[in-house]
């Protein structure tokens, strides 16, 4: 709970604050590894109302997020200068409440869990945002 009611409450505020000023935010999320903490202790799953199902508690939470101004053509708006963010953050009751002390590149993010986050965006450009770390 400390996780999403600091950390991600900061980038989910200016997340907001970028749509006001007139962007359009394309956000994927998700998690990564087992094992997460709440003020009760860590778990590792923790059963659903079906007495025979467990959900897993991650390790991690992530996002990436690609910002472009609004218009039509979104692909092609694309550029080298477009701004993205990625961020991981540990599911624990530790968490720094500012996003940017998590922020790592959408590298990173792509080897750790095995997506390729802006395949149809050309290489050339791909290859550029994908290595930038947004602080």
């Amino acid at each position: 709970p400390k996780n999403n009611s600091t950390v991600w409450n900061d980038l989910e505020q200016y997340c907001r604050r970028l749509a006001e000023r007139g962007n359009e935010l394309y956000i994927v999320a998700g998690t990564h590894g087992t094992g997460g903490e709440s003020r009760k202790g860590k778990f590792e799953n923790i059963p659903t109302s079906s007495k025979n199902t467990k959900i897993n508690v991650p390790a991690f939470i992530w996002k990436v997020i690609i910002i472009i101004p609004e218009g039509e053509n979104d692909i092609e708006r694309i550029t080298k200068e477009t701004r993205t963010i990625a961020v991981i953050t540990p599911n624990t009751q530790d968490c720094s409440p500012r996003w940017r002390d998590y922020s790592v590149s959408i590298d990173y993010l792509e080897e750790l869990t095995g997506y390729n986050f802006f395949d149809i965006i050309p290489d050339e450009i791909e290859d550029i945002l994908e290595a930038r770390v947004t602080k």
